[in-house]
């Protein structure tokens, strides 16, 4: 509540908000009159997270505590300015010392602004703290947060239990475990590159790479993860593996993405898989295999040289004998029909 006691800003999670818990306001002329109809304080305030614990300053700073706006970890301390019941600008995070990697909240200030009152568990337990200070308690320095999902790539379902790894040249990594939504959540330094992987038995590693260089304000990244499950014996295409007609050689194009084959095999050190090679039903059915065979072989002699380990992967030409579609020998077929059957694939069969 304000000095005057004419409003009121609580936390609630009543239908209606834009996360689990939000703030809201309610105001009344005079100290006798009802409060009015509550009103969601909108997203400048409140997250897809819960912003919860707000108090009023003498001078109009609405402090309030939150697990949506990028922070230090857990709740952390926010101020932003009033006037009457509209927010100024945007919410500041008060930073360290009076945040911290676990929960902070419920911070009060006395009128004059030189001390306060604050709830942390950084000892294991909420206790309560006091701090002393300007009557301005913090200037803003940028703060990032990263969040994300972990999900299955075929299915899009969550992935529990993964172990997601965030890894910045200078600090090396730090690692989490996926709650039952797949979900994780990293803090971010300044000006710093990451690389974020996720593992887990029974997929195959996930990699992507985020960034807060350039970022000049306070910043909630998102970045999902996708991971595929490891199934022996299922075919994998490998997308724009194109071969000049009656030719197999690596072109440059069809290098780049045998590279990221490339890239999944060294990241999966356990798995050996058979590279397969497709032809459509046009020409000789011998020739086609022949074909088909002498193109699984460049592919697998271009990722051996890449530094993949010989008896890991083989080579499988199977010419026209699996097709995609109807287009056998003598069906009339479009270009695209027979182009979905000229393709690269890639199976696991051990691991």
């Amino acid at each position: 509540m304000n000095k005057q006691g004419t409003l009121l800003i609580f936390a609630s999670d009543m239908p209606g908000g834009f996360g689990g818990v939000d703030l809201y306001y309610s105001k009344r002329a005079t100290l006798t009159e009802a409060w009015s109809k509550p009103v969601n304080m909108g997203k400048t305030v409140n997250t897809e997270g819960d912003e919860m614990f707000p108090s009023i300053s003498a001078d109009s700073i609405l402090f309030f505590a939150s697990t949506g706006h990028p922070g230090l970890g857990g709740l952390d301390v926010f101020q932003i300015g009033l006037k009457g019941e509209t927010v100024q600008g945007v919410p500041l995070n008060l930073g360290a010392p009076i945040n911290s990697s676990v929960d902070d909240f419920g911070l009060i200030r006395s009128d004059n602004g030189k001390m306060g009152f604050f709830t942390s568990n950084r000892r294991g337990n909420d206790d309560i703290y006091s701090f002393v200070g300007e009557k301005k308690v913090m200037v803003e320095k940028p703060v990032f947060a990263l969040e994300g999902l972990v999900l299955n790539k075929e299915t899009n379902a969550p992935i529990k239990e993964a172990t997601v790894t965030l890894t910045e040249p200078n600090t090396g990594p730090v690692s989490v475990k996926t709650d039952i939504n797949g979900a994780f959540k990293f803090k971010l330094a300044e000006k710093s590159d990451y690389v974020l992987t996720g593992e887990k038995a029974g997929f195959m590693k996930a990699t992507d790479y985020v960034t807060t260089n350039g970022l000049t304000k306070s910043e909630v990244l998102k970045k999902n993860l996708y991971m595929s499950e490891i199934i022996i014996g299922k075919a994998i295409k490998i997308e724009n593996i194109f071969y000049d007609f009656d030719k197999y050689n690596i072109r440059p194009d069809a290098a780049i993405e045998l590279d990221k084959l490339v890239t999944v095999l060294k990241e999966n050190p356990s798995i050996w898989i058979e590279l397969g090679s497709h032809t459509d039903s046009r020409g000789n059915d011998l020739y086609n295999l022949k074909l088909s065979q002498n193109r699984a072989n460049s592919a697998v002699e271009y990722i051996i040289s890449r530094g993949i380990a010989r008896e890991r992967i083989t080579a499988k030409g199977y010419g026209e004998t699996m097709l995609v579609n109807k287009c056998s020998n003598g069906v009339k077929c479009t270009e695209e029909e027979h182009q979905m059957n000229r393709r690269t694939e890639f199976k696991i069969v051990k691991q």
